[in-house]
């Protein structure tokens, strides 16, 4: 499972790794001080002995690329602390209220930003997943 973290905050934890094996501590206490498994650390270094610094690069995402750019994304996380209310939306439903449903979120981002997905598939937006 990949650990947390962007791109760029684990890229600088495997530049890390090697820096402390060139200071001479052990793989074992590299792993442990950097919470990585033993197995990654002596994987990273192979692969920084054989390609040099560009190799412990992050490697792109696969699959499709978001259809939300990173300021959409933002400006919904925006409305969505807002309040469903202030987002000019009715509260419809007295059992829901004004709190959010992935329904009212996908009709959200429908209307504003005028990308459709499916409503199971919001929740992966709303972790920072792209779908």
């Amino acid at each position: 499972m990949r650990p947390h973290g962007t791109s760029q905050q684990l890229e600088t934890r495997r530049r890390r790794a090697i820096a402390m094996l060139k200071t001479g501590k052990t793989y074992r206490s590299v792993a442990d001080s950097l919470s990585a498994s033993l197995s990654s650390i002596v994987r990273w270094h192979k692969t920084h002995q054989q390609k040099g610094l560009k190799g412990l690069k992050p490697k792109p995402t696969p699959g499709r690329p978001s259809r939300l750019s990173d300021s959409q994304k933002q400006k919904l996380k925006q409305l969505l602390i807002k309040g469903h209310q202030a987002t000019g939306s009715p509260a419809n439903h007295k059992a829901v209220g004004a709190l959010w449903t992935l329904k009212r979120i996908r009709v959200l981002i429908k209307k504003r930003f005028g990308v459709s997905y499916h409503t199971g598939h919001i929740w992966k937006i709303l972790k920072g997943r792209s779908p």
